[in-house]
């Protein structure tokens, strides 16, 4: 069976750093007596260190299916190398010569030369593994359409993927057409009850279609490569026994600098003040070179990881477990603490999103203060301190003719020290931020 596609850009963030050493638009790579062509970096390097340490795959192979006379080398970044001379297909075995860093390969022609394809694979089945793609959107039908067309339904013509793998989009707007022409393609209209309600909707679906071993939560708003899902996929059908419960990181990269990780898994810990906090792991990464691939593969503690594309067992994302309905933010982190098991990551398996970091608005604010209050108290924290800071940053805000963004700290404060989580629909009521909403929001005892 495929591991591992050798693969080129496919989206319009996919930057060719991240695939080769040459920008070759795609298959075929036609080469003259001479050219070369790397197939290496984030989305090509075959992690052996973690395929080794995780799975139980036999002997590796590389396949590859060319036209002409060519050599092959294989190298990692444990400065291992060796080649071989091929002609048309050829499968070179990997096992005895390599077993830990990130492998790569270089294709050099003798004759002129066409890369078709190929892909590192091994003679072992896999283990029964069915994948269930669970999708919450709200009013962003483009991105909707491009998820089907483009990734999901591309993926499925990767052997034996089809047969494992079902789509489900929860639409919070209510507004797109719930009859699919694909019978792997489910669409279910919903109330906008936030990203962890949608979630949620999605995982009692799946469930209730039944036979899924695994459920990947994602954003809308994303891309990704199909090779994602089934990269996916295939490493969950070779979990070694002791993994089988682990649950998958996909790491976020950024739209607008598509070699620069945003954050691959996060910790939730305590800065020296008492109060916990969010830390992203492998911030700011630049995968486009080797060295930034070989830090990525080193692991590191992750306690959460984000929705962007985060891949559960089914066991845990079950009706009996949803996620806690906290509308938007700290809901991935609520879900991944309570998880409590860690998070493997694997280069390639990755999306592209937007940088919504810098996003300050009153509505995000918050959800942010609210959010992060409720999962410290779940947490047995003392946040009077905290809140006390809140309150004092609010009213600095009034003193700069913010009364919005004050509001919205009073808000979340006050509305995190009644939140039930077992009688909660997480429906977003707007809010109005006057003068004396503020007032009484600041001293509910003055009036």
């Amino acid at each position: 069976m495929i591991l591992q596609h050798l693969i080129l850009p496919s989206t319009e963030c996919g930057d060719f750093r991240l695939y080769t050493d040459r920008d070759v638009g795609g298959f075929p790579v036609d080469l003259q007596p001479g050219e070369s062509i790397a197939f290496r970096g984030f989305m090509n390097a075959f992690s052996l260190t973690k395929w080794r340490k995780y799975t139980d795959i036999g002997a590796l192979k590389l396949s590859l299916q060319c036209t002409g006379r060519y050599s092959v080398t294989l190298l990692t970044d444990c400065e291992q190398s060796v080649s071989f001379e091929c002609e048309e297909e050829s499968k070179i075995e990997v096992t005895d010569r390599f077993s830990k860093g990130l492998l790569s390969i270089r294709i050099t022609a003798i004759t002129q030369t066409s890369v078709l394809s190929g892909s590192y694979m091994i003679d072992e089945e896999p283990k029964p593994v069915r994948l269930a793609l669970d999708v919450c959107t709200y009013r962003r039908p483009e991105y909707i359409e491009k998820k089907k067309k483009e990734t999901f339904l591309k993926a499925l013509e990767y052997d034996g993927f089809s047969d494992n793998a079902e789509l489900f989009i929860i639409d919070n707007a209510g507004e797109l057409d719930t009859d699919s022409t694909n019978e792997k393609i489910h669409i279910f209209q919903n109330t906008n009850t936030g990203g962890s309600g949608g979630i949620s909707r999605g995982i009692e679906e799946i469930h209730r279609a039944g036979g899924f071993t695994h459920i990947a939560l994602m954003d809308d708003d994303t891309e990704l490569e199909p090779e994602c899902l089934y990269r996916t996929w295939s490493f969950l059908s070779y979990l070694k026994e002791e993994y089988r419960g682990s649950a998958i990181g996909g790491t976020m990269l950024l739209s607008d600098k598509p070699c620069m990780l945003y954050e691959s898994g996060a910790v939730f810990e305590d800065p020296g003040d008492g109060i916990p906090r969010c830390r992203s792991l492998k911030h700011k990464l630049d995968v486009s070179a080797d060295e930034g691939c070989e830090e990525f593969d080193e692991e590191e503690r992750i306690d959460y990881n984000g929705w962007w594309y985060c891949v559960y067992p089914s066991s845990f994302a079950c009706p009996d477990n949803l996620p806690m309905r906290l509308f938007m933010r700290y809901d991935d982190v609520e879900y991944g603490l309570r998880f409590g098991k860690g998070f493997i990551t694997l280069n390639g398996i990755s999306v592209w999103h937007p940088d919504y970091s810098g996003r300050k608005d009153p509505v995000t604010l918050y959800y942010s203060i609210r959010n992060h209050l409720i999962l410290l108290r779940e947490k047995g924290v003392d946040v009077k301190k905290y809140e006390r800071k809140k309150m004092k940053d609010a009213l600095s805000m009034v003193k700069n003719g913010d009364r919005a963004s004050a509001s919205a700290i009073a808000d979340a404060v006050r509305d995190s020290r009644c939140f039930d989580s077992d009688n909660n629909d997480g429906i977003f009521i707007p809010r109005t931020y006057g003068r004396m909403s503020l007032l009484l929001r600041l001293f509910p005892g003055l009036f």
